[in-house]
């Protein structure tokens, strides 16, 4: 069965040489939702760096300039940061390179301090969601996590999201 066949797109995994399909990559990108209001925060903390790789890559993102967002964040030397760590995820989210995103989620989701860090938990598990039956046992973990956390901003989210994986 190819994947034409069964409707599924195929994306590279992170050897690029082998071809994965993602079978529950659509019901993470109906959930997905661009982080626009962080971005417009982020572009008022960074408007100090105006021309910067960082602000222009917000800059891109923002006109969904994708590709050219990665590139800027690419040239940047504070690729430490977690806002930029963060915007390199949900770009390669967006780009459904999800094995890439997942390695910059999880970098933000290891530092519960982190100002950004339910929000990484929330797009880690999209990133699993997208990755699975593969991911199966790290989307567990981490769904049995948020669920825990009933006063959590994504809660409700990530109930629905459970709810509708099992239907599959």
């Amino acid at each position: 069965i190819t994947p034409e066949e069964i409707g599924k797109e195929n994306f590279q995994n992170d050897n690029q040489n082998e071809v994965q399909v993602y079978a529950y990559a659509d019901i993470a990108e109906d959930y997905y939702e661009r982080p626009d209001y962080l971005t417009s925060i982020l572009k008022s903390e960074e408007a100090k760096l105006e021309g910067s790789p960082f602000g222009k890559a917000l800059d891109d993102y923002q006109n969904n300039k994708i590709s050219s967002a990665l590139n800027e964040l690419d040239k940047s030397k504070n690729s430490i940061e977690s806002n930029e760590i963060f915007l390199k995820a949900n770009i390669l989210f967006e780009l459904k390179r999800y094995i890439e995103a997942t390695k910059e989620f999880e970098k933000l989701t290891k530092d519960e301090l982190l100002p950004l860090y339910e929000d990484a938990q929330w797009y880690l598990l999209l990133c699993y969601t997208a990755a699975l039956p593969k991911s199966s046992s790290q989307y567990e973990k981490l769904l049995s996590q948020l669920l825990a956390q009933t006063d959590g901003f994504y809660f409700n989210k990530v109930k629905q999201l459970s709810d509708t994986v099992k239907k599959q």
